[in-house]
């Protein structure tokens, strides 16, 4: 528990999300994720994990307890994701009654293009009873705001314009990807944004290899790793990596042993995903085409697949640009404030450290306020 006292309580949250997707991932090559042999293995992991970082949780207690307060009624209220029905909760289903088969995908074309959410979610419902789910579901969409809170009170530009760019421009992208159970695109949105915060942390880090880097680096390809699960067209990504890699490649180069022994994790996880891709779709990244093998099990619908994503995408981005040409005045408000923000950070950090507890509290306060608000929007634009 020592190692993990260089990492905030945002980062430990993550790393037992990970560390439970990992671990269903790589036993579902061998047995069903309801096996009572797996639950008692969790459970023994639960327990040990309770008494092992102890510490830890006496330390955040406090912050754990008020987001639990703030963000538990969501999880109360929750609907199902449109296309949580089509192949999520199916696909779910499956987990929980077989081990991964070959060509599974042929069952259902969308099947190829479940994510590691299911990994989990597959484990926490049972007889239709979802309420565990829709939890979980609010623990990774609390991951934004302790991630803001965390930024906000570090003395880092980068740090306080992530934060303050999330923050402000919450109520546009949430619009297109609400938070619900089985519904991955919010959650895929918000580990895309860690993943691009923590690129540009090393990118912008100017001293050699040390054990600062050295901690970017991971938290950076742990994150990258785990996102390319969180929705197939996350594997553009690996563009992004080959950025970071270019900007800083003499340091990648000179320790890049070192690097991979740190990382291993992160590599055994993109291993097995892209195998189980294989397995079930005959496809390295389904549905790129040029990831396709010409296995007996390759999936027929591919072409179907693909023109599916195509027409979704094109119709989400057009109403996109049609919502920021209806709101243009509101967004360039909000992006002026943006601006101020950053031109006077120093001024405002000042502010903020001479009343550090009134603001958290108005920061708490604003919290609800807007959750709230965008759940009820949320839930009146599904009525209309």
């Amino acid at each position: 528990s020592e190692h993990y006292k260089e990492y905030s309580l945002f980062e430990t949250l993550f790393f037992g999300i990970f560390f439970l997707t990992i671990l269903s991932v790589f036993f579902n090559f061998f047995f069903n994720l309801h096996n009572k042999f797996y639950i008692i293995i969790l459970l023994v992991i639960f327990i040990y994990s309770l008494i092992f970082f102890r510490n830890l949780i006496k330390k955040d207690i406090k912050n754990i307890l008020l987001f639990s307060v703030i963000l538990s009624p969501l999880s109360t209220y929750m609907n199902f994701g449109y296309d949580s029905g089509l192949y999520h909760i199916p696909y779910q289903l499956i987990l929980q009654n077989e081990q991964i088969n070959f060509g599974t995908a042929n069952l259902h074309m969308r099947y190829g293009l479940t994510t590691s959410y299911s990994y989990i979610a597959a484990l926490l419902w049972q007889n239709n009873f979802f309420n565990i789910v829709s939890s979980f579901s609010t623990v990774l969409f609390s991951l934004f705001f302790i991630f803001i809170i965390e930024k906000l009170k570090n003395k880092n530009s980068i740090d306080s314009i992530f934060a303050l760019s999330a923050l402000i421009t919450f109520p546009i992208w949430y619009r297109y990807a609400e938070v619900s159970t089985s519904l991955v695109d919010i959650f895929f949105s918000i580990f895309f944004y860690f993943t691009f915060y923590y690129g540009i942390k090393i990118i912008f880090y100017e001293k050699k290899y040390n054990k600062k880097l050295k901690t970017n680096i991971h938290l950076f390809l742990i994150f990258l790793s785990y996102t390319i699960s969180a929705k197939p067209t996350a594997i553009f990504l690996v563009l992004y990596l080959l950025f970071v890699f270019i900007a800083k490649y003499r340091i990648f180069l000179q320790n890049f042993f070192n690097i991979l022994q740190n990382n291993i994790f992160s590599l055994i996880f993109v291993t097995l995903w892209v195998l189980r891709n294989l397995i079930i779709t005959s496809c390295f990244f389904y549905p790129v085409k040029a990831s396709c093998l010409n296995f007996s099990w390759q999936t027929n619908s591919l072409d179907n697949v693909v023109e599916s994503i195509t027409t979704w995408n094109v119709y989400i981005f057009n109403s996109f640009i049609q919502h920021l040409y209806d709101y243009q005045l509101i967004i360039i408000s909000l992006l002026l404030i943006l601006i101020l923000i950053i031109f006077n950070l120093k001024k405002i950090f000042n502010i903020f450290l001479m009343k550090r507890n009134s603001f958290f509290f108005i920061f708490y306060f604003v919290l609800i306020i807007s959750v709230s608000y965008t759940h009820l929007r949320a839930h009146e634009t599904r009525h209309d």
